[in-house]
């Protein structure tokens, strides 16, 4: 988001800003940085423990209910709860707010919005692709199926690879599914499993997946440009070898010396 010039800063008129999406991880920064231009913020998200409603900037917030699971619920909540004299800029963070509001957007003044020629290249990866290699930007070697079909005659090659969508999940309606269980690594020498539709196949930078104990979480070290791909655990690793990292990647993420974990002691940020 752009606030015009004279708007922003300590000498400017200070702006009622919300700001969705509060479980996005560019909540935080957004919230942080238009608080400390001395705008007042609202939040809203759909996940009560979203980490940046611990921000002291945080005025008033809100909760509504998912637009991946219901988007005419979100759509509901967002048209009886929202009153837009109350704001003069209202920001949406995530795919998932800002296709639904594609469709109320010209009501509703304020909805901070990419233009629609620019959405409709930059939200879908083939597209994106097609601009990156038109304008000589570096890409991954990507792969792109249109049908089911394709994969038969496809090279795919060996793994490590990549496998998404070229749309969003949302934008393709699908709610996803979410499961309770513990993560469980792939068998050994087998790529990515699962059965769905195939869109893109990118050869990712090399890193290394390590599981936490209990085998609920996973966390990733990539090295430069594997930032968003997940790559597969690495052979070399022991499972001794992996164990012996956990606490050094428990430390770094919760350390008091170290950014989130840092807010966490303080419990406000």
């Amino acid at each position: 988001m752009k606030i015009p010039p004279g708007e922003a800063g300590s000498s400017g008129t200070p702006r009622n800003i919300l700001v969705l999406d509060a479980e996005c991880h560019a909540a935080t920064c957004v919230v942080q940085s238009l608080g400390r231009a001395g705008h007042r913020i609202s939040l809203a998200g759909h996940a009560e423990d979203a980490f940046s409603f611990r921000s002291r900037f945080v005025r008033h917030s809100f909760r509504y209910p998912s637009p991946l699971l219901s988007r005419r619920a979100f759509l509901d909540w967002f048209g009886k709860t929202v009153r837009p004299e109350n704001f003069d800029y209202i920001l949406p963070l995530s795919d998932l707010t800002l296709y639904p509001l594609r469709e109320i957007s010209r009501k509703i003044p304020g909805i901070v919005l990419p233009p629609e020629e620019g959405f409709e290249w930059f939200f879908d990866k083939a597209r994106t692709l097609e601009l990156s290699a038109r304008c000589g930007v570096p890409a991954p070697r990507t792969l792109l199926i249109r049908s089911m079909e394709e994969i038969g005659s496809a090279d795919l090659g060996e793994p490590p690879f990549f496998v998404k969508l070229t749309r969003s999940k949302v934008w393709m309606g699908d709610p996803g599914v979410r499961s309770r269980g513990p993560a469980r690594p792939n068998p050994p020498g087998t790529p990515g499993g699962g059965r769905g539709p195939v869109a893109l196949r990118a050869r990712p930078c090399p890193g290394i997946r390590a599981r936490r104990r209990g085998g609920n979480r996973d966390a990733v070290l990539g090295r430069p440009g594997s930032v968003g791909l997940r790559p597969p655990e690495d052979p070399r690793i022991s499972p001794d070898g992996r164990r012996k990292l956990l606490p050094g990647l428990h430390r770094s993420a919760t350390g008091p010396s170290r950014g989130f974990g840092a807010a966490r002691e303080r419990g406000r940020i």
